[in-house]
């Protein structure tokens, strides 16, 4: 649907903004950005630029085949601009507001000249009653020291059994001698026995998660990062679809955490990079100056007055 909003905005005679909160949905031929399937390569040859160009342009090749479908559409709609529907498709003409931080991410010649980037978004739903999950976590947090959070759940989780996931984290917090959190699926209470040291817990907002956190080990998302870097925690990502693979590069880059990849995830391996990420003094400094900056950035407010002046 998302793509076919600047065509039927075009056809109703409307005006549209922009809003994108993944990097990687503004790709640029003048900075590095990694592709699924294309990022061990890239990894490789970062300061070839031809070689990350020639993968940029080959990703647009695929993705523009792969959506001839949309394009189909969008010429019966009226829609004559043979733009990507993925990338050039999607900007405006008018407003482009980036829903990112300036941490992560910055301006590039090729965007259009109209795009700002506002910062985050700060938005943690009250979804679901969350009464007893806070107590049990405020009860475990009151009970020790601050553990780490592993928040993979959602990537590495089996259908009916529980993955390797689990009971490596579990691995893990043994090995170190922290204490853990670890985000399971109410369906697999029954099945991990933890020793007193974790605890399991379904869905939680973020900034109720983390607040008490010392690290988070997560899959790369753009806004599992933005909490991270907003509560100043150094993080662990393991990267397995989309833009998750970009974003953990830029985290990387920035000095502001590491990533592993989904086959090295072992017990033994992770607690070597955790081991490493909580005894680096240089590295709360780099999360304290990320988190002051996008404490002063006020992505809603600005978005808001971006989008009223338009109007």
């Amino acid at each position: 649907m998302a793509h076919f909003a600047p065509t039927i905005a075009r056809k109703l005679g409307k005006t549209w903004v922009y809003c994108p909160v993944s990097p990687l949905a503004m790709p640029s031929y003048h900075e590095v950005s990694l592709f699924p399937y294309f990022h061990p390569l890239q990894r490789k040859t970062l300061n070839q630029l031809w070689i990350q160009n020639l993968c940029l342009f080959f990703i647009r090749q695929v993705t523009r085949l792969l959506m001839r479908p949309v394009e189909k559409q969008q010429k019966l709609l009226g829609d004559d601009r043979h733009l990507h529907p993925q990338f050039e498709g999607m900007y405006s003409s008018e407003l482009n507001l980036f829903l990112t931080s300036s941490v992560l991410v910055t301006k590039q010649p090729n965007w259009p000249e109209k795009t700002i980037i506002a910062g985050f978004p700060w938005f943690d739903a009250n979804l679901y009653n969350q009464t007893e999950r806070t107590d049990k976590l405020n009860q475990f947090l009151n009970a020790g020291s601050a553990p780490v959070v592993f928040t993979l759940s959602s990537g590495l989780r089996g259908k009916t059994t529980p993955s390797p996931f689990f009971y490596e984290s579990i691995k893990v917090c043994e090995l170190l001698g922290i204490r853990g959190i670890i985000v399971v699926p109410p369906k697999f209470y029954t099945h991990i026995k933890v020793p007193k040291n974790i605890l399991i817990s379904h869905y939680l907002p973020y900034d109720i998660l983390f607040s008490q956190a010392q690290a988070v080990v997560h899959s790369g998302g753009v806004g599992t990062i933005a909490w991270c870097l907003k509560h100043s925690l150094p993080s662990l990502a393991i990267p397995m679809r989309t833009d998750q693979f970009d974003n953990a590069f830029r985290l990387e880059k920035r000095g502001l955490g590491k990533t592993i990849f989904t086959r090295k995830y072992n017990a033994s391996h992770i607690a070597l990079l955790l081991s490493d990420l909580l005894e680096n003094k240089q590295q709360p400094l780099l999360l304290k100056k990320a988190s002051k900056i996008i404490d002063q950035e006020d992505g809603i407010r600005l978005a808001c007055e971006q989008i009223e002046k338009l109007l």
